[in-house]
């Protein structure tokens, strides 16, 4: 009890976060089979997609079978077992099997395993997510799409989120590795959006001529403080 009052942020007592989380888990109740990132992402990603993508993620559940329907491929990493088992039980139930290959290993595991500019688009959502992030910069084709969940608690921000980061700690090697990520993609055009429970951040991969999606910007995230 005693670590989660450390990690939950002040505004998660406040009539608006309780709000945010009610809407938040009506949202999921209502999307079955979605991944479980903002709305915002979500409708992204769900206009984005035309079934010729090629797609590799971290953290497998509703999001495989999101994928799996929309795109050509999806590469999974799942480091649980039992949850591996359910969710291709799941991709069987519904004949997509052949479209999704699930990797019983850690993203640290995995690093090795993915050639360069192999994927249209990169998810980030378990395992060693900074390690993933780390490896999808190149695993990522030029104007492939990445997509961070919970990026409040890794990236500074003002989030009403659980566990949402205020500073970088100079002190920790965990929160340098990040900020010299974010020096890495400050040319990546990003869309940052939250529905006051957590935050999903989406990037772009430069590639000349590329088209930038509307409303997305470029901004240097290890300069926030």
């Amino acid at each position: 009890m005693k670590r989660l009052l450390r990690t939950w942020s002040p505004e998660c007592w406040s009539p608006a976060y309780f709000k945010n989380r009610i809407r938040a888990n009506w949202y999921v109740r209502t999307h079955p089979g979605w991944p479980w990132l903002t709305p915002d992402a979500n409708r992204f990603l769900d206009q984005w997609l035309t079934g010729q993508e090629r797609i590799l993620e971290f953290g497998c559940g509703g999001s495989t079978l999101f994928f799996a329907r929309r795109a050509e491929h999806v590469t999974g990493v799942e480091t649980s077992a039992p949850w591996k088992n359910r969710v291709e039980k799941r991709l069987a139930g519904q004949g997509l099997e052949h479209r999704a290959d699930i990797r019983p290993q850690d993203p640290e595991g995995a690093l090795h395993d993915f050639k360069n500019g192999s994927f249209d688009g990169v998810l980030v959502d378990g395992g060693d997510r900074l390690a993933a992030a780390e490896g999808a910069l190149s695993w990522l084709k030029p104007g492939g799409i990445l997509i961070v969940d919970n990026i409040n608690r890794y990236v500074p921000n003002t989030s009403p989120g659980p566990g949402s980061l205020r500073t970088w700690d100079a002190e920790s090697n965990e929160h340098q590795r990040w900020r010299s990520w974010c020096t890495a993609v400050r040319e990546w055009p990003h869309h940052w959006s939250s529905n006051g429970v957590t935050d999903t951040l989406l990037l772009q991969k430069p590639r000349g001529g590329a088209e930038t999606p509307d409303g997305w910007r470029t901004v240097d995230l290890s300069a926030r403080d």
